[in-house]
């Protein structure tokens, strides 16, 4: 089982942090939070830990947030505390575990989906929550595996076009 450094640790904790800050400091539903942050210029600071060597805090997050989208202001649904530090820590293991994007991610496990998840998910060593639950997506780690699926596919319509 690969494990993640100190260093990413803490930048998971961060964007745990950053998350459950939203609920107090954004007017908006935990979810559309959620959607912005993942798909925002500043995650790609999570995604590379340069958050880490900055002076930015949680705090600073959010206005830098509000700065590229306005005042965080739609929806009313929310999340419980302790729910958003884990899924904004969630998600940023599941990023170094698996190397993938916010947007990839997003993609893979929306806020709706991954709060499912929250209470047997949080109970669980992070790297081991996330080989469970990456496996009820459509995810598939295995790269080479894919790759020939896709490559036989492609042979397959090329073989059918030829037929036409």
């Amino acid at each position: 089982m690969k494990r993640l450094t100190e260093n990413q640790y803490f930048v998971c904790k961060l964007q745990g942090k950053v998350f459950e800050l939203s609920l107090t400091r954004c007017e908006c539903s935990s979810s559309i939070f959620i959607r912005r942050f993942m798909n925002s210029e500043i995650v790609k600071a999570f995604e590379n830990e340069t958050i880490s060597i900055s002076t930015i805090d949680q705090n600073n997050v959010i206005e830098i947030l509000e700065e590229e989208y306005g005042k965080l202001t739609h929806g009313k649904k929310l999340y419980s505390p302790n729910e958003m530090f884990w899924i904004g820590y969630f998600y940023r293991v599941l990023g170094f575990y698996f190397d993938l994007t916010s947007k990839a991610i997003l993609r893979l496990l929306p806020p709706e989906k991954i709060r499912k998840f929250y209470y047997i998910g949080h109970t669980f060593d992070p790297e081991y929550a996330a080989e469970r639950i990456i496996e009820e997506t459509d995810y598939d780690p295995d790269y080479t595996k894919r790759w020939i699926e896709i490559y036989k596919e492609l042979l397959k319509e090329k073989e059918a076009s030829h037929l036409s």
